[in-house]
């Protein structure tokens, strides 16, 4: 086995190719593969843009049958990244408009717009695949629900008889799950935006993909699960929790739907979790830690804070009401935050704004009155000794809500938006991370607070059980909300009380520095248990 051929939504290592962890994932992962002495090719949309990059060539155009008609689709070879290939599907719908990866659409139609997209993705793959235009690997690496569909279509693809058809339809596909949640499901017909509608001639082994919970539905995750050689989560604790059925008033997300496919896969030995990795300047670990450090870095990040603000006001006609708060918090607490690092409890936190990221500290602490939450909590005990800065943006009801407790708390400061310069800043300048996922497949915030030296706060799931430890930070769980509320409060009073003593502190971000979670570790565990056995 030498050749690997990924096919994915997103690539970190392209302008404005990422979006969530799968980004991260295709960036660096590949480069790791290529040292490991496999031959990797990445393979994505277009989305409008990416076919114009220089250096980029055209390398064929096709004919796909797609939707009842043919889609003229063109193949574009861009200059290689990390010395891993990098190839681009360019067709119109795929740039509409032109740099959008994701759409938003309505609450009665999810996904329908992106189904559409990469349906005719993954049949143009094929496409390129059957034709020769693109070589036959010795493994296809799908990756989320965007992919799965490629699955589908080359377990029943009927071609001409043969070598090459009998080929594709023998290859070893690996189907890597990022995000269980989103699972891209459509109905499976009587809908523009349905499986018979883009495949109306294909006979397809419906009770294989059929969603089990709307049995009129088609589940491209679900395909990818069943019908791949080999599926793979991207955390060993989340190959265990995927296993067991969700119970949301527990706070529990286990399967999602799906926990009976998954589970069938692992009794077969066929369901792997391999920790993501993260990426280390190669003189780190040599570098001594010491508290003093953290004033330039606060200097820089109040700086930064700073500018950010002022580019957020300049875009809205309208101050919004988060920048105002966010301004008015910064400017209370710039003095604070230049003083000496001991004297500033700084605690931050970067993520997206969704239920997985803030929904257990925004639940009610029910020992407490109706509208306190564990937010609320967290924010009277750090009292006047130091300041939360929460960077991100997503769900706008969250959102909201989070703008509700900066008004309430003036050690919160909430910057509702995303900047990657912002969060580096975060990610170097704080004494805390906190990161209360209620699920967490693997988790990169992590990895990236504590490579600065930055402990980090967490929930005992998925990725986060299985890269912070009591020596590197501070770990809690609980049978049910109310108990994961209680732990998280618990943890955060041992963690101030932690701080205060300065020598133990330093230790413990030593420790945190020093963990390594490599891509090049990961990338054998990929070779030897993946591609091989696949």
């Amino acid at each position: 086995m030498s050749s690997v051929l990924m096919i994915a939504a997103e690539h970190g290592g392209l302008p404005g190719g990422k979006v969530g962890g799968i980004g991260d994932v295709i960036a660096e992962l590949p480069p790791a593969l290529v040292n490991a002495g496999l031959s990797v090719s990445v393979l994505l949309p277009s989305y409008g843009v990416y076919h114009e990059l220089p250096g980029s060539q055209l390398a064929a155009s096709a004919d796909v049958a797609f939707a009842g008609s043919v889609q003229r689709i063109g193949l574009y070879e861009l200059p290689k990244l990390g010395g891993a290939g990098c190839w681009v599907i360019h067709h119109p719908v795929f740039g509409a408009p032109a740099g959008q990866i994701y759409h938003h659409d309505s609450a009665d139609s999810p996904f329908a717009t992106d189904a559409n997209i990469y349906a005719l993705f993954c049949a143009a793959a094929l496409e390129l695949l059957v034709s020769g235009a693109l070589a036959l690997p010795d493994v296809v690496h799908l990756h989320d629900w965007h992919a799965a569909t490629f699955a589908l279509l080359c377990r029943t693809y009927v071609g001409e008889q043969s070598e090459r058809s009998k080929a594709l339809s023998e290859l070893p596909i690996v189907y890597t799950v990022h995000n269980l949640a989103l699972q891209g499901v459509r109905p499976l017909q009587g809908h523009p935006s349905a499986l018979s509608a883009w495949f109306p001639s294909l006979e397809l082994p419906i009770e294989s993909i059929r969603d089990p919970r709307y049995p009129d539905c088609y589940n491209p995750m679900r395909a990818g699960i069943v019908l791949a050689d080999r599926v793979h989560v991207v955390s060993p604790t989340y190959a265990r929790e995927v296993l067991l059925p969700n119970a949301l008033e527990i706070g529990r997300h286990g399967g999602e739907g799906l926990e009976l496919d998954l589970a069938a896969r692992s009794a077969a030995g066929d369901l792997f979790g391999i920790l993501n990795g993260c990426e280390y300047a190669a003189a780190e670990s040599n570098q001594p830690l010491e508290l003093s450090d953290l004033s330039e870095d606060r200097r820089a990040l109040v700086a930064a804070m700073d500018l950010q603000l002022a580019q957020w006001l300049a875009k809205h006609e309208q101050m919004r009401s988060s920048d105002y708060l966010a301004r008015k918090t910064l400017d209370a607490a710039t003095e604070h935050l230049l003083g000496p690092p001991k004297d500033c409890f700084l605690i931050t936190s970067v993520g997206r704004v969704t239920s997985q990221k803030v929904g257990l500290l925004l639940a009610v602490n029910s020992d407490l009155a109706s509208n306190v939450t564990l937010l609320d909590t967290l924010l009277g005990q750090l009292g006047t000794q130091g300041l939360l800065v929460m960077l991100g943006s997503g769900d706008q009801e969250l959102e909201a809500k989070l703008v509700e407790h900066a008004a309430r708390h003036s050690n919160f400061l909430f910057l509702r938006g995303y900047s990657e310069t912002l969060a580096d800043h975060l990610y170097r300048s704080g004494d805390l991370f906190l990161m209360p996922s209620l699920f967490e497949p693997c988790g990169i915030s992590q990895l990236l607070a504590m490579r600065e030296g930055q402990p980090c706060l967490v929930h005992a799931v998925g990725g986060l059980c299985d890269t912070v430890t009591p020596d590197t930070g501070f770990v809690f769980d609980g049978e049910n909300m109310r108990e994961k509320a209680q732990a998280a409060s618990a943890a955060f009073a041992e963690s101030l009380h932690a701080r205060s003593d300065d020598e133990a502190w330093l230790q413990r971000r030593t420790l945190a520095a020093a963990n390594r979670f490599t891509w090049a570790d990961a990338a054998v565990s990929y070779k030897n248990s993946l591609y091989e056995k696949a």
